[in-house]
């Protein structure tokens, strides 16, 4: 060491025994391999290049024993392997190993200083850009401010945010499920929450599943809005929590759409209510009565005109707390931003938007349920009903996605078609229950309405 252990501050000897730790003590260094343990947070030089070497072979699928490790330090560390071998011997008995718990309370330890010195810069750097703002005082951009700092806590938590992997043995995880097992049964809080729709829970497994996130996918006017406006209902009709953050139209066009279904009223008079009568005003309000007894407390919407991938999982978090949602809607995905607060592109911003979703449902163990574009592909083929790959860049949303579900109306493409009011739900992935297969329900647009009753049952594609 260049330094005498005396002389070393408390962050720095926890870096070591750490260090020390995942070298010398087996049940520690695979918990390292296995969970990586961010290089960044550490300071010094050498337990940092230890590290990095030490992930970088765990991450090549190479077991980071102690020879390989050595071989792996001295090329790029200024040191002969010789001298790496004397640090690293007396590096054990000046810090001696600790056990993998020892070593966990270390890192929170180590995460919460670097955290601390994150924060300082991330808010010297706002100042000056406030700095900046107020030098001209009639233009200012407080979006400029505001998402410079949602991006920078934002990639912050993504990268020492990451939960621990959980390891079980067979006995263990037997153990484990028989307690869930008797915690389902007594427990208040469901793991699945209802669609509104009891064929479409049956295929489901019980609804939409807690702690994942869902997509309806279709073309531009095949109803995808509607079903999920329909859901969202259904679903706060039965006294479950529900969110819709409604990205695509305002406020006053998701209540007409919602007034519309639940007054069974056409959602022309709604929009333009000269042409009502005194029947459909008695429908309106009987209509406003049913809301007032049954979903003041269980349906929230919001409308977002630019919703950035951190403001979406800050959303998800602040509704959770406050009220404490079963479901979040999200209308839809290719109108999200990225955390720079860009439209989503590439292929590797719509990974961004998916696991985002995934991270938000896990976290706050909510269901979440996000609207899809399909690409035009599906126009060029004889048979448009949807497939994967119709999804934009489906790769990340095929992966992390539960379940996906595919919208297809039969009257769009066809005007002499066998079923006018018909509307397909074709499943494309259902993780959780059923898939590769189409349920079909019975639909009237005009009032914005699903209907409960199937117009037939689950109909295998296989």
């Amino acid at each position: 060491m260049t330094q005498t252990t005396a002389t070393l501050d408390e962050i720095t000897k926890k870096e070591m025994t750490i260090i020390s730790s995942i070298l010398y003590d087996k049940e520690t260094g695979d918990y390292a391999r296995y969970t990586k343990i961010p290089d960044e947070i550490f300071n010094d030089k050498l337990t940092k290049h230890v590290l990095t070497s030490f992930n970088a072979l765990s991450e090549s699928g190479i077991e980071p024993t102690y020879s390989i490790l050595l071989d792996q330090l001295a090329p790029r560390g200024g040191k002969s392997k010789q001298q790496f071998d004397m640090l690293l011997k007396q590096l054990k008995i000046d810090f001696p190993p600790e056990g993998k718990e020892a070593v966990q309370v270390h890192l929170q330890t180590i995460k919460k200083s670097y955290k601390l010195e994150q924060y300082e810069g991330i808010f010297e750097r706002a100042m000056n850009i406030i700095s900046k703002q107020k030098q001209t005082p009639l233009a200012i951009d407080l979006s400029q401010v505001e998402r410079y700092i949602e991006k920078s806590l934002y990639d912050l938590e993504d990268q020492i945010g990451e939960e621990e992997a959980k390891t079980m043995n067979l006995k263990e995880g037997y153990e484990y499920l028989l307690q869930k097992m008797k915690e389902a049964m007594t427990a208040k809080e469901e793991e699945s929450v209802t669609s509104g729709y009891p064929e479409l829970d049956s295929v489901l497994s019980g609804g939409f599943k807690k702690g994942t996130f869902s997509m309806i996918a279709a073309r531009p006017g095949m109803g995808k809005t509607v079903i999920m406006l329909n859901m969202a209902i259904e679903a706060a009709k039965q006294g479950k929590r529900v969110l819709f953050l409604s990205l695509e139209m305002n406020l006053l066009q998701c209540f007409q759409r919602i007034l519309s279904k639940l007054a069974d009223i056409s959602g022309k008079k709604i929009q333009q209510p000269k042409f009502m009568n005194s029947e459909d005003w008695t429908k309106l309000e009987k209509a406003g009565k049913d809301i007032e007894d049954l979903y003041e407390e269980t349906f929230w919407i919001e409308e977002i005109v630019n919703l950035t991938v951190p403001q979406m999982e800050k959303k998800v978090k602040l509704y959770k707390k406050k009220y404490n949602v079963d479901i979040v809607y999200v209308d839809y995905a290719q109108i999200m931003l990225t955390k720079e607060g860009k439209e989503p592109n590439e292929q590797s911003d719509f990974a961004q938007i998916s696991g985002a979703l995934r991270r938000a449902s896990k976290s706050q163990n909510v269901a979440i349920v996000v609207g899809s574009q399909l690409n035009r592909k599906v126009e060029e083929r004889p048979n448009k009903r949807p497939m994967m790959s119709d999804i934009r860049n489906s790769g990340a949303f095929e992966q992390d996605a539960g379940v996906i579900i595919g919208l297809y109306r039969d009257a769009v493409y066809n005007e002499e078609t066998d079923t006018p009011n018909v509307l397909e739900m074709i499943f494309v992935k259902n993780r959780f229950g059923k898939a590769n297969g189409i349920l079909k329900f019975d639909y009237d647009l005009d009032k914005q309405s699903i209907y409960s009753q199937a117009a037939g049952n689950f109909e295998s594609t296989e």
